[in-house]
């Protein structure tokens, strides 16, 4: 595997330099960051500062300033010391014997320059060899190394970081008037994902079985947890909310979309021994995440506020919830190729891994509950004429996304408004 390691002269000149707001005297704004690798993801507390970094005085120009105008200090910087090369690296190229590589202390990198300043990172002078030899890339602040610098693959240790802060809030008035022209235009699925080449989908494929086998070491070490999550799984897939990908589809040419999901168990502590199989639709490739691509559609779930003060107006009480309600409805077969995820054959963790899709909508996915409040709503209205007006209301107001909250005057008129809403809802499929 090719390794690319690289290190800028700049992280020597703040090598004996922490990030900590502390160190530095510099106050910022509190944030919180996305860090993520190929295999994990998670969130930290960070501050978002300015910095102006500087190179030591090179042969051929002075020395540099280059403005850091948004860098993020946090205590949970990523380790990477292994990524950065040795002189012994270096000296193994004949090319690159005569550079001068500055070393890191054993402190390691304290300060990673992102995409997001191109003026540190535009290549002045390069030089190269073979193609499948490393090159040395030299900018304003320095020389940076690529390529595989050990050459064998003796050492495989990869590192791959991408940190992103959460500035979703920040969003611009343009950007929400473009939100609402295509929802108002109905842009489909299939319209909204980006076309993909042939490495992309291997990519992607390649990602989601890192995720499954990190999946597989985690139950393998927990025998109890497999065969609830083994279980799990074929529920899914006996209940027809999942279906195996026929051998023929699995090189899906006819459209760009294609997306691989993760999956993980969440336990309800409220409910021990039920295990629940999430599909993680918010996990990244290339910058981007089936979240991110699928339209989240108009917030159709009535406020709690509103169903709260209905459900207070009479003396007899009614609750319920519709099982599984986003299982329910079903995802057109030409979109579930946006929906795939990777399972053991048999379940058995020893076999190679085969790809399945989901044929329903899915919890943690942005879109869901709109589309699972409008089949709601839209079972009610299409079957208005067959039922009283007061179960179809009940159906238009008293629910809360799956929950229904219903009150009425006495204990007769609420054995038939439950008759009468399960046997609505049935007729759209929900339970």
């Amino acid at each position: 595997m090719a390794l690319e390691e690289s290190i800028h002269q700049a992280e020597v000149a703040a090598r004996n330099k922490s990030l900590k707001k502390e160190r530095l005297k510099l106050h910022g704004n509190k944030t919180t960051l996305s860090l993520e690798t190929l295999n994990e993801g998670r969130d930290a507390a960070a501050v978002e500062v300015s910095l102006e970094v500087t190179t030591m005085k090179g042969p051929k120009e002075g020395r540099k300033i280059v403005k850091l105008r948004r860098v993020y200090a946090t205590a949970n910087f990523p380790k990477l010391r292994n990524s950065v090369p040795s002189r012994a690296d270096v000296m193994k190229w004949d090319h690159l014997k005569d550079l001068k590589v500055p070393q890191v202390s054993h402190s390691g990198v304290t300060l990673i320059i992102g995409q997001d300043v191109p003026d540190a990172l535009v290549p002045l002078e390069v030089r190269t060899e073979r193609h499948d030899e490393p090159y040395a890339t030299r900018t304003v602040l320095g020389l940076t190394l690529n390529g595989p610098l050990r050459g064998d693959n003796s050492d495989e240790s990869v590192v791959c970081n991408f940190i992103q802060a959460n500035q979703a809030a920040d969003a611009g008035l343009e950007t929400q008037v473009e939100h609402f022209w295509k929802l108002d235009v109905g842009q489909s699925l299939a319209g909204s994902i980006t076309e993909m080449s042939q490495d992309d989908k291997r990519t992607i494929k390649f990602m989601a079985e890192k995720r499954l086998q990190n999946l597989g070491r985690r139950l393998a070490k927990k025998p109890g947890l497999f065969k609830c999550y083994k279980a799990g799984i074929g529920d899914l897939i006996q209940q027809g909310y999942a279906e195996k990908v026929p051998e023929n589809n699995l090189n899906n040419r006819e459209s760009g979309m294609t997306w691989y999901l993760p999956h993980h168990n969440v336990v309800n502590s409220n409910k021990l021994g039920k295990l629940r199989i999430v599909f993680d639709c918010a996990a990244e490739y290339n910058g981007t995440s089936l979240n991110k691509q699928v339209l989240q559609g108009p917030d159709m779930t009535d406020k709690l506020i509103g169903v709260l003060l209905i459900f207070r107006e009479e003396k007899v009480a009614v609750m319920g919830d519709i099982e599984a309600m986003f299982h329910q409805v079903r995802v057109p077969p030409q979109h579930r190729v946006a929906l795939k995820f990777l399972w053991w054959r048999d379940g058995n963790l020893n076999l190679q891994s085969e790809t399945y899709r989901m044929t329903v909508h899915l919890f943690g996915g942005v879109w869901s509950p709109s589309w699972a409040s409008f089949a709601l709503k839209r079972t009610a209205q299409d079957h208005k004429d067959e039922f009283d007006p007061q179960t179809i209301q009940a159906v238009m107001e008293n629910f809360y996304a799956d929950v229904c909250l219903k009150s009425v005057a006495s204990a007769e008129q609420a054995k038939k408004r439950v008759r009468d809403l399960c046997q609505l809802l049935s007729l759209g499929g929900f339970r």
